[in-house]
């Protein structure tokens, strides 16, 4: 099991990228999809009606799309505040990239997945808008 810290974050995630030739500058903007995220999901949690729910799946989308899955989930959990994980649970969960019974290493401190509770209310308006 790896113990992400902040000082190998970013030699981690490059490790997980599909494509080898993607530069610096294209890395540094692909990982700004976790800044995006962390921002509607704090408005997430400060008012839910207001979210976009297409624009939050499209980040998780777009980072998904260029690192491996389970690279990108242990990044994901190490880079989101612990407040958000039930969120962040709850979306992967839909989007089928984690089973729930994960286990990370986050600095020295091993995280269970199974014991994060998802996000009921965010799982209904997911489902509500891709239903449509």
């Amino acid at each position: 099991m790896f113990n992400l810290k902040d000082d190998n974050f970013y030699q981690y995630v490059s490790k997980g990228l599909k494509t080898p030739y993607t530069s610096e500058s294209e890395f540094r903007l692909l990982l700004k999809h976790i800044v995006y995220t962390k921002r509607l999901l704090k408005k997430y949690k400060n008012n839910f009606v207001n979210i976009n729910i297409n624009l939050l799946l499209n980040h998780f989308i777009i980072l998904y799309n260029e690192v491996d899955i389970k690279i990108m989930n242990h990044a994901l959990f190490f880079e989101i505040s612990e407040v958000y994980w039930p969120q962040v649970k709850t979306i992967l969960l839909f989007l089928n990239k984690i089973k729930g019974d994960e286990i990370y290493k986050i600095d020295n401190r091993i995280i269970e997945i199974s014991n994060i509770k998802e996000d009921f209310q965010l799982n209904t308006l997911i489902k509500k808008i891709t239903s449509k």
